[in-house]
């Protein structure tokens, strides 16, 4: 009977540590995927002010104003914006610590290949002839770049507040 007693204790400490962490998780990924909409938002509020006020008070076809959006490169200054912010963040205000391969990969590795290809994806579109340039391509590159960095923006704020959740003893 003890052991079994002494099994259970495990069990139900284990259950809820267990659940307490999913909790915390999927808590941490609402507020990162909410804080990535919120920036989505208010980061490109300038394009969607052009296109709204192209389409709706200069008749421009909705078509016209949203490829010119994608072939000036808005969508890849965000991400050069985010995917910065995210990592100077880190570097500078220090507040957790992560291994050095952590470090490495998600604040070095990852934010310098992804601003390698926005610098140069920009700097394709904007050398070649416009008629040579599919938008199709342009607007796939520019939305896979725009997701990744989304996906990244998002599993850095979970990282840091289940990181933070921790430190505290949350």
């Amino acid at each position: 009977m003890n052991k079994f007693k002494e099994n259970w204790e495990f069990v139900t400490i284990f259950l809820h540590n267990f659940f307490i962490f999913i909790i915390n998780l999927i808590k941490s990924v609402s507020k990162s995927s909410f804080w990535f909409l919120l920036t989505l938002f208010f980061g490109l509020l300038q394009s969607w002010i052009i296109l709204g006020e192209g389409y709706l008070v200069n008749n421009i076809p909705f078509d016209d104003e949203f490829e010119n959006l994608f072939m000036n490169g808005a969508l890849l200054f965000f991400s050069t914006a985010i995917i910065s912010s995210l990592t100077l963040d880190y570097f500078l205000l220090r507040r957790v610590e992560y291994s050095k391969p952590v470090t490495g990969i998600m604040f070095v590795l990852f934010p310098t290949i992804v601003l390698i290809l926005c610098i140069s994806l920009f700097l394709i579109i904007h050398n070649l002839e416009p008629n040579s340039i599919k938008f199709d391509t342009v607007l796939n590159l520019e939305l896979g770049l725009l997701t990744v960095t989304g996906i990244y923006a998002i599993i850095v704020k979970i990282m840091l507040e289940l990181k933070l959740k921790n430190l505290n003893g949350e």
